[in-house]
């Protein structure tokens, strides 16, 4: 299952580097289903990977702005898959060299914690890309702004991650 879950992570991952735009005004967008809202500067397609047997339900929520793109992936996880919260967070990173990591950090949100950090080299396609994860119950999210080298510690890409509100599962 981790296998699956570490491909179609990768999936949308590349899809994210490669539709991404920058913010203008932000709106608030609420997917109340996969418990969340976030600051998109438009309306996010939503995209819904076909099921792939391992019980994992996993949805992409992206907007394009040529050169920046904006994304939310969801992973609702079955309950008895067990794991650390890094093993999950590393599902969720995409397969980019060590040195290409920049000011990663560890948080707490209500019910869970997050993992911040930088991504910028060859390996992400040159393009500077802030993200925000956050693992709460069952579930797996991972807010990401993309753009051209440096647009990952500017002000917009700021704004869009630490616009993620989570609401803890009933």
């Amino acid at each position: 299952m981790n296998a699956i879950l570490a491909r179609t992570c990768r999936f949308a991952l590349a899809v994210m580097l490669l539709l991404v735009p920058a913010q203008a005004s932000a709106q608030t967008f609420t997917a109340a289903e996969d418990g969340f809202s976030i600051g998109f500067p438009g309306t996010p397609q939503v995209d819904e990977p076909p099921a792939d047997g391992s019980g994992v339900k996993i949805r992409i929520y992206r907007l394009a702005q040529d050169p920046v793109r904006w994304a939310v992936f969801v992973a609702t996880i079955p309950e008895a898959a067990g794991g650390t919260d890094d093993m999950w967070f590393g599902l969720l990173a995409p397969k980019v060299p060590a040195d290409c990591f920049r000011d990663e950090r560890h948080g707490t949100v209500t019910g869970g914690v997050t993992r911040d950090f930088m991504v910028l080299c060859e390996a992400s396609g040159n393009k500077g890309v802030r993200v925000r994860q956050a693992k709460v119950g069952n579930r797996l999210y991972m807010a990401m702004a993309s753009g051209p080298p440096g647009f990952e510690v500017g002000a917009d890409a700021q704004k869009f991650i630490d616009s993620l509100l989570i609401s803890p599962p009933q």
